[in-house]
């Protein structure tokens, strides 16, 4: 292994140095918030650092009365829009966005778009394009919705994963998951720049009962330096990490080198072999619910 790149178990090389650009008709991303004056800047960035041209960014400030404001006001970016609500709520808030952005993007049916852009131009052309579910009101509490979702999760053995919840999003969700009785729950990329969980906040959760889930892809692409996924594992301890690849893309390396090199990171680091086994055989298979091999 080199600065820089990194190599599968085939000898071939993936230079993480070199970005891996993507150009096709416009695509816009939506980010809706409020008082998010603590991740803001980097989800932004994050959204701005895509390879993908051409791109537009449309922030809904939904009535912050924190430093969210100021924050979007110094990040000029003139791929960037700001858009100001009076605390309309984070699902109107998204579908307003949204709005602003209909009829702005290209769509030939050639058009190179990632698959994820490709899926929402289909939805919205079949008028199947669905609002967010928001999971708590504007004060935080859980909503009705999400608690019969939690009890359907809890009387089916069912796993359940936090996706792309904002941090007190997160929080809130787990309470009420673990209140139903849900057992088994995986805290969704907890160093993607749009949750951007602290240690503090990744050890509080894993007290809770839940699993931090380290993704290639996150750090494979910058999202987030190597050194924080380390950093996680060691101070939130192997048996509360579980290591996935989020792989799949044509741009990315292929699917079963992800936990490969994941696992190549970790040793290097000075992880044990058993320790490396726990976070890629042990814990899969409890989120599997398998029987754990000894």
């Amino acid at each position: 292994m080199r600065s820089g790149r990194l190599e599968n178990i085939q000898g071939q090389e993936y230079d993480e140095s070199q970005p891996k650009s993507m150009t096709g008709p416009l695509v816009s991303i939506v980010i809706a918030v409020r008082d998010s004056e603590r991740f803001i800047e980097s989800s932004v960035r994050s959204a701005l650092a895509q390879t993908y041209s051409p791109l537009e960014i449309v922030v809904v400030d939904d009535g912050s009365r924190d430093r969210t404001g100021e924050i979007l006001e110094r990040m000029r970016d003139p791929r960037m829009r700001v858009l100001r609500t009076a605390g309309i709520g984070s699902a109107r808030a998204k579908n307003l966005g949204m709005r602003e952005t209909a009829g702005r993007i290209d769509q030939p049916p050639s058009a190179n778009l990632p698959a994820w852009a490709q899926l929402q131009q289909d939805l919205r052309a079949r008028g199947m394009l669905a609002p967010p579910v928001e999971v708590v009101d504007d004060d935080g509490a859980v909503l009705p919705a999400l608690q019969q979702v939690l009890e359907v999760v809890a009387d089916h053995g069912m796993l359940l994963a936090t996706g792309h919840l904002s941090r007190d999003e997160i929080f809130a969700v787990v309470d009420a998951a673990v209140g139903c009785g849900v057992r088994d729950i995986v805290i969704t990329h907890p160093d993607f720049p749009s949750q951007d969980l602290s240690i503090e906040d990744q050890l509080a959760l894993a007290r809770k009962g839940a699993l931090l889930e380290r993704c290639f892809v996150t750090f494979h692409t910058g999202k987030a330096p190597w050194e924080r996924m380390v950093a996680g594992i060691r101070a939130t301890g192997v048996e509360n990490n579980v290591l996935s690849s989020d792989l799949g893309q044509r741009r990315n390396p292929p699917v079963e080198d992800g936990l490969p090199l994941m696992a190549d990171r970790m040793l290097a680091a000075g992880f044990s072999e058993d320790e490396v086994r726990t976070v890629t055989v042990t814990n899969t298979r409890r989120v599997a619910g398998l029987e754990v091999l000894v």
